[in-house]
């Protein structure tokens, strides 16, 4: 996943590897929303289905 932000300092892998856990999100799915092409109804749909399981 690109590590491109306003900040000094790069992000560190298991920082953003906490958030993605914290979305509850897996790879594919974190670098989808990073990049922008995940819409909020496709996020709250995967919530959604992984809280039914």
């Amino acid at each position: 996943m690109p590590n491109v932000h306003g900040g000094a300092k790069p992000i560190s892998t298991g920082f953003l590897k906490q958030i993605q856990n914290n979305l509850r999100l897996d790879t594919r799915q974190f670098e989808d929303l990073a990049e922008c092409p995940l819409k909020p109804e496709e996020y709250e749909s995967i919530i959604r289905d992984k809280l039914r399981t």
